[in-house]
């Protein structure tokens, strides 16, 4: 660890809630009493965000009840902390605080209600990166494939039929990105269960931009949906992932619910996130609930944007999200709903850079010109 980061390794226990705190030069343990049932306020929590985007829904009112909450939840979890953290946030999340968008949080009670651009959100003093364990944090530190060419984006079509809603930008992401990474993107009919299967095993990194639907109460049967035949969709499962060795840099899952799941004692959250990490993958970012087409494309690109120039991969998330508040048309959209859904999962170093001859290229190139000299 530097010391631009600390790790926050939170357990709960018999109504009670532990933290341990590490920083590079000191561990620290501590106890934060619990008001009532923390897993019942996180699934209000989440509750109150994730319906702000339902039609017909009363925003005023949950503007103030997710307003209030996420100032108390701060006020709980990281308060007592505060003069402790740093500016990398890395979180063990134990029981159900691994379905808790961190970075909704707000460090204080806003002036203004329901601006929600210029709310106080934890992601504005902070990268937020999560971990299931810190032994698994140690080991994907140390294992990958650490090989800088290739990358994979999939997108199936998504008209509306076959039990799936229509996706407008789902392609047009993939296409973005796989032009951005100079990976490969397969599309339509060619983003199935073989090319994935096949393909997977090989890259550096890769991006599913699908539609997948969680399994809350047995999260090995949450999948992802690829193309099948005609409108019949393929969908993998994460129990079938388990099976698979896919050791990418990073796997970045844009589609719906890939970090929720039901939760196993002793294990956390059993979700496709997971199971990439399973399968050997080094880092995931995933989401925590549906999110609006339009905003993951958007929020895609910019993540990859910054992933482009170096940047950790925790950072590289903020940075879109900080960049998705800045930039929405309207203040309604820069509510939680539309960017909070994303976490970071691993070893969050940055990409690993494709590294070119240079000194080869230059001897090649006085040689040539040499010879056109000569002759």
């Amino acid at each position: 660890m530097t010391h631009r980061q600390v790790l926050l390794d939170f357990f709960p226990a018999e109504g009670q809630l532990y933290v341990l705190l590490l920083r590079s030069d000191t561990a620290i343990f501590h106890w934060l009493p619990l008001t009532g049932d923390l897993n019942q306020q996180v699934a209000e929590f989440r509750r109150v965000i994730e319906r702000f985007q339902f039609p017909g829904s009363d925003k005023a009112s949950l503007c103030e009840a997710y307003t209030r909450q996420a100032t108390a939840l701060y006020g709980l979890l990281l308060k007592p902390l505060e003069s402790e953290l740093r500016e990398q946030l890395i979180i063990v999340p134990g029981g159900m605080l691994g379905l808790l968008p961190f970075g909704a949080l707000l460090t204080e009670m806003p002036s203004e209600k329901c601006l929600f651009r210029d709310y106080p959100y934890l992601i504005k003093k902070h990268s937020i990166a999560f971990s299931y364990s810190v032994a698994l944090m140690r080991e994907l530190r140390r294992h990958g494939n650490r090989n800088p060419d290739g990358g994979l984006a999939l997108a199936p079509a998504f008209n509306g039929g076959g039990g799936f809603g229509a996706l407008q930008f789902n392609q047009a992401s993939a296409r973005e990105v796989a032009g951005m990474m100079n990976g490969r993107c397969l599309l339509g009919p060619e983003a199935n269960r073989r090319n994935f299967e096949q393909l997977a095993s090989g890259v550096s990194w890769l991006y599913l931009s699908t539609h997948a639907q969680a399994n809350n109460q047995a999260g090995e049967f949450s999948f992802f949906a690829l193309s099948g035949n005609e409108e019949v969709y393929d969908s993998l499962y994460a129990r079938e992932l388990y099976a698979l060795h896919i050791p990418a840099e990073l796997v970045f899952l844009g589609a719906c619910e890939t970090a929720a799941g039901n939760w196993q004692q002793g294990e956390g959250i059993n979700s496709l996130a997971r199971a990439f990490l399973y399968a050997g993958s080094r880092s995931i970012v995933t989401t925590l609930w549906s999110i609006n087409d339009e905003s993951n494309s958007r929020l895609t690109k910019a993540f990859f944007s910054s992933l482009k120039t170096g940047m950790p991969k925790d950072q590289a998330l903020r940075a879109a999200q900080l960049q998705h508040l800045e930039s929405v048309p309207q203040d309604l959209y820069a509510h939680p709903v539309y960017w909070a859904a994303y976490i970071a999962i691993g070893n969050m170093e940055p990409l690993p850079q494709r590294r070119y001859p240079w000194g080869l290229l230059l001897g090649l190139a006085a040689v040539a010109g040499l010879a056109a000299w000569w002759r």
